[in-house]
């Protein structure tokens, strides 16, 4: 986290991945290997790593956080009509 933090992020993507080889059921590691890669514009990797780590716990409410971040940094969300507009 700390490499994550400093913006060190292939000392940041080496340690999280070292985690999930270490505990392939490590979600939060996940979580930060998807950060990593969202913010190296690795957009296919990012969204199945945290994919993934909602996939080992779907309680991870950080994993559905970065997640929505990705998916509002690539457009996929769409502003709610407002109740107004309906009739």
């Amino acid at each position: 986290m700390i490499y994550r933090d400093q913006d060190k992020f292939y000392q940041a993507e080496d340690t999280f991945k070292k985690a999930i080889e270490l505990n392939p059921k490590n979600d939060k590691a996940y979580v930060g290997l998807g950060w990593v890669y969202r913010n190296q514009g690795k957009r296919s990797q990012a969204e199945d790593i945290l994919k993934k780590a909602i996939e080992l716990n779907p309680k991870n409410y950080d994993a559905h956080i970065e997640l929505g971040h990705f998916y509002q940094d690539q457009g996929k969300f769409s502003q709610p009509k407002m109740l107004s507009e309906s009739h």
